[in-house]
Order: structure tokens, then C-alpha cells, then sequence
């Protein structure tokens, strides 16, 4: 039993210091990007960096609301991996973490640009074209609420 405790102990302490590691990795590369852009962004809650460049007016999206947007996603290095120019009706219940925190500081016909680190994104998880601990940079444009 004893060795079992200690055993545990130690894998919590290396997925602890992978995590850390990622989110210090993804905390560093998101605030050169900042410092290169020079972007005026703000620190929001769990490592989501934001730019809103309009605030709009009207509803702001809660997570039981279907949002109709615009989009483009990019990796840190500005490789494209999505340009949505058509009008996208999505459940923001079912987005990204980043999404979920970022579009409600907006409202309808706001735009706003997220930087999103990996554990809210994807992951240790490869999605498609975007490798897995990768930060996401995403240029929102949010039409409406519905």
C-alpha cells in the first residue's frame, strides 16, 4: 500500500510539471506574439489572451446560445488552418474552451481577436492540420445571437 501512495504521489507530480511546462511554454510564445504584433491585449481568465477591436452592441452570448460568426484560425507561426468568410451558425456550448471564454466579451456585431493557449484548445490532442500543444490565434467576428 505504501508503495502504491508513493507511486501515485510521483505521477502527480510529472503530469503536474508537464502541464506547468506546457502552460509556461504556451504562456511565453502567446506574450512574444503579443510583444511582436504589438497588440494591446488583455490577460483573461486561464491563460486566453484577447484583443477586442469592437465591442458591438446587442446580446452577448451566454453557452446555451447558437452564435452565427466569421472566422479565421491561425497557429502562433501564422499558418492558416481555417478562413471562414461565410457566415457560421454554431453552438458556442460546443466550441473550444477559448471560444467559451472569450466570445461572451463581446456583443453581437463585435469583433474581437483570441489567443488561446493549448489546454484551451485542443490540447495534448492533434485536431487536423493543428498539432497537438499548439496555442490558437482566432480573428471572430460575432454577427449575431441566437
Amino acid at each position: 500500500m505504501k508503495y502504491l501512495s508513493i507511486f501515485a504521489l510521483l505521477v502527480t507530480i510529472l503530469f503536474s510539471a508537464c502541464t506547468t511546462d506546457q502552460a509556461d511554454t504556451d504562456a511565453e510564445a502567446i506574450k512574444s506574439y503579443i510583444a511582436s504584433k504589438n497588440l494591446n491585449a488583455v490577460e483573461g481568465p486561464k491563460g486566453l489572451w484577447y484583443v477586442i477591436r469592437t465591442a458591438g452592441a446587442g446580446k452577448t452570448p451566454t453557452l446555451a446560445d447558437k452564435i452565427e460568426v466569421t472566422y479565421k484560425g491561425q497557429l502562433i507561426n501564422g499558418t492558416v488552418f481555417e478562413n471562414q468568410t461565410n457566415a457560421s451558425l454554431l453552438e458556442l456550448k460546443n466550441m473550444i474552451e477559448g471560444w467559451k471564454l472569450g466570445l461572451p466579451l463581446i456583443k453581437e456585431n463585435g469583433e474581437i481577436t483570441l489567443l488561446i493557449p493549448s489546454a484551451l484548445g485542443y490540447g495534448t490532442r492533434a485536431q487536423g492540420t493543428i498539432p497537438a500543444n499548439s496555442v490558437l490565434i482566432f480573428d471572430v467576428a460575432l454577427l449575431s445571437v441566437l
